[in-house]
């Protein structure tokens, strides 16, 4: 059996993320350097995308006749807004000009294939710590000591600033009236939201980075072009936060906090999380390695009809499980802690471990 997809909510914590670039580069900190969130660890410059331009449609002509009209070679360079073709289609002259800076891969029956220049691409560390490990050409190892909080979702930014809590509770709805001038430059803890006007008005304060148990999927579109991270702890819908996330992120209230808000991919082992750097004597224990699912074992379910929901695994069933949906598992009876007893497909099962 596979090992079981686990959340980690910890209050005191050894932890080690590895930051790489998409493509070899230049590495600019050193070992045992101290870094920010937004510190930058590495420098690469990465190879674009391409963009077809179909010559023949834009001057309205035969794709056998475009390219005579065509004013460039492939191999050449052109910058945004450079002429690229010229021809009259009809009454009418018509021109084709370069959408961006790049260079001419190919020209074939009226089309261009344009390669875009190079990017620059800056890698951050994404927490405040110290960098245990470079790795050349790539990136380094960041090691920080704290509480760590792993959530479902992020919409790809990372910031580092001082928590305010609003929400009284955990299922604490997020509303425009609790936003203020008061709230600018700090990382909000929240407990849902549901409407886009409350998150626009945060992105004009604005505030560094928002916490939240659960949002309306319908803000998505939103939320991921504000310019700050946003993290769920539990997911879309109307959800409240975690009890465990929820009193740690509450006894922290004012404390400094690395939310990165990376998209979860389980292939590259990455997710969004949140570290609050906090004071040690000594070198807390790492993070426990993943395990598999076991009787007595706290796990959280992940999809609805119980999404959310926490409980403890009263045994794994030996045999497979037909469901109502005709699908045919491996699942494990679950006593939540509402004190309801249910029938889960493992698939739906996360360890969820904190203390």
């Amino acid at each position: 059996m596979a090992l079981a997809k686990t959340t980690y909510i910890l209050p005191l914590t050894t932890v080690y993320r590895q930051r790489l670039l998409p493509a070899s580069g230049a590495v600019v900190v050193r070992q045992g350097q101290k870094v920010a969130p937004n510190d930058t660890i590495a420098t690469a410059n990465i190879a674009a995308e391409h963009v077809l331009l179909d010559v023949a449609r834009a001057l309205r002509i035969a794709p056998k006749k475009a390219d005579q009209y065509i004013d460039r070679t492939a191999g050449e360079h052109v910058a945004e807004g450079d002429l690229i073709a010229s021809g009259s289609g009809g009454l009418v002259r018509r021109s084709m000009r370069a959408p961006c800076d790049g260079r001419i891969v190919y020209i074939r029956n009226g089309q261009i294939l344009l390669q875009r220049a190079e990017s620059p691409f800056e890698l951050k560390a994404g927490y405040a710590g110290v960098i245990s490990d470079v790795i050349p050409d790539r990136g380094a190892n960041v090691e920080m000591f704290g509480a760590l909080i792993q959530c479902v979702w992020g919409n790809g930014l990372v910031e580092f600033g001082a928590m305010q809590n609003t929400a009284e509770a955990p299922n604490t709805v997020l509303k425009l009236e609790h936003v203020d001038v008061s709230l600018r430059g700090g990382i909000l803890v929240g407990g849902h939201l549901e409407d886009v006007e409350t998150l626009n008005a945060l992105a004009e304060i604005p505030i560094r980075g928002l916490i939240l148990g659960s949002m309306l999927s319908s803000l998505l579109p939103v939320a991921r072009k504000v310019p700050f991270p946003i993290v769920l702890t539990d997911g879309f819908g109307r959800l409240p936060m975690n009890k465990p996330a929820f009193r740690l992120l509450s006894t922290n209230s004012g404390r400094e906090v690395s939310i990165n808000a990376e998209l979860f991919d389980i292939m590259r082992g990455t997710r969004p999380e949140l570290v609050i750097p906090l004071p040690i004597s000594g070198k807390p224990g790492s993070v426990p390695l993943p395990r598999d699912l076991a009787p007595n074992q706290r796990v959280r379910y992940v999809r609805a009809p119980y999404a959310s929901r926490v409980g403890s695994i009263l045994s794994l069933l030996p045999d497979l499980v037909t469901f109502p949906s005709g699908i045919r598992t491996q699942a494990a009876e679950v006593r939540l802690d509402s004190g309801e007893q249910i029938l889960a497909p493992l698939a739906n099962l996360e360890v969820f471990e904190y203390k």
